[in-house]
């Protein structure tokens, strides 16, 4: 699927992804891995270097996982939105 096939929620899953190859793969091979979803090298390039951030070396394994929690809540408020008050989560945002 491309993200103008469906573009609900496809940038959150595709990091979300990303982050679990990055646990199990060097750079190299998770640009690989991501360039069979995406058309443009240089976003694909910049999602690899997103996720693979902070790593001494690019080739151990590892690599940012706070994306996947972009992801899992928003799954959680769609699967809850018929019980969530909208208007109270903004209550929290008044300026003092």
């Amino acid at each position: 699927m491309l993200p103008e096939d469906k573009p609900f929620l496809f940038k959150a899953a595709l990091r979300y992804m990303a982050a679990i190859y990055a646990s199990k793969m060097s750079f190299a091979q998770v640009y690989k891995h991501l360039k069979k979803y995406m058309k443009d090298a240089n976003d694909c390039w910049r999602e690899t270097v997103r996720v693979k951030r902070g790593m001494g070396s690019t080739e151990e394994k590892g690599g940012y996982y706070k994306d996947q929690s972009y992801l899992t809540g928003a799954i959680q408020i769609l699967k809850n939105r018929a019980n969530i008050d909208f208007r109270k989560i903004y209550y929290g945002k008044l300026s003092p």
